[in-house]
């Protein structure tokens, strides 16, 4: 029922940008304020320190938490310019609806309100800024905090071209690994709250990996689950996943995509993945084919090819030590 208004409201996005100077200064304020609070956390100012250190502060890396001082350099007027630079313009959009759309007056709701919005032969694309994350074995130690909390980030990086085949075996040697992890850090050793593995393939701006190992935990307890950890990774590199397990995260990852192909959200990301991204729709439609066809054999391959251990930063945030007052 609200269809139109949704239409109409896009319109207006791109037509008639508004500007309000005390909306944006409240932004500004809120953002200063919460930045300040958030550096004083000890976990959030490590994670900081790590991208400062994966990127050999960089100028143009990634940010994790921006400076408070950052937020006073933003000019609104620029800021309102770049916006009509990038929909004031709407050549190489894409837009998609799913969901229970109005019958009869759909087409023509979008001739309306989307079919008239302003286009050129301007063409956008992303753009390699040459940031790479820094080669070799890092190790960083923090100590910051007065809890008695500790905790281990592992970072293993690299360079592959991307293929949606790569990305799913990726995640079932994260899945895999996450079996073990539970298994033996956290029940048998006993030594995490939480946390895991998790990667991420990314095809823009170049073909990447990151494996991501997030161990929260006591400070006692970091040499042994470093160890543990790494013994897990080496196992699957040398004889791979267990059956089982591997038919486990199988049969979870088809019992999910069951229920996520009920939702529109679902839908929407993979129509825009196949139509922005090239990415398959046969591998959507027919997603149980590629999971079932996985074999432990493909996840040893996979994990010696990721886990080659060229670019590791291994980060350790411990509290800050206790001082002694002796009488």
């Amino acid at each position: 029922k609200d269809f139109e208004t949704m239409l109409q409201l896009l319109n207006l996005y791109v037509y008639e940008p508004r500007k309000d100077t005390s909306l944006f200064k409240s932004f500004v304020q809120k953002a200063k304020s919460q930045t300040v609070f958030m550096m004083a956390n000890p976990q959030t100012a490590f994670i900081d320190t790590l991208y400062k250190t994966m990127y050999g502060t960089n100028p143009l890396a990634p940010i994790a938490i921006p400076k408070a001082e950052y937020y006073d350099k933003i000019n609104l007027d620029r800021t309102l310019a770049i916006f009509k630079e990038r929909f004031g313009d709407m050549s190489g959009m894409h837009f998609t609806f799913v969901g229970s759309l109005p019958k009869d007056t759909t087409l023509q709701l979008i001739e309306k309100y989307i079919a008239s919005l302003p286009t050129s032969a301007k063409k956008f694309s992303y753009k390699d800024n040459g940031v790479r994350p820094v080669k070799g074995k890092i190790n960083l130690n923090v100590n910051k905090g007065k809890e008695e909390k500790a905790l281990l980030l592992t970072v293993f990086t690299g360079e592959v071209a991307y293929s949606e085949d790569l990305d799913l075996k990726a995640k079932a040697i994260s899945e895999v690994l996450n079996i073990k992890i539970i298994e033996e850090l956290r029940e048998k050793i006993q030594g995490i709250y939480g946390g895991g593995i998790f990667p991420e393939i990314q095809k823009y701006p170049y073909g990447n990996y990151v494996f991501f190992a997030q161990l929260p935990c006591g400070p006692a307890k970091v040499d042994t689950l470093l160890i543990a950890m790494n013994s897990q990774i080496d196992s699957i590199k040398l004889i791979g996943p267990s059956k089982a397990n591997l038919d486990k995260v199988k049969q979870q990852w088809i019992e999910q995509a069951k229920t996520a192909s009920k939702e529109n959200s679902t839908w929407l990301q993979k129509i825009q993945a196949v139509l922005i991204d090239n990415e398959s729709a046969d591998r959507f439609l027919n997603y149980e084919k590629y999971v079932n066809a996985l074999t432990p054999e493909q996840v040893k391959a996979t994990a010696n090819l990721l886990f080659n251990r060229k670019n590791v930063i291994t980060a350790i945030l411990k509290p800050e030590a206790k001082t002694e007052i002796k009488k």
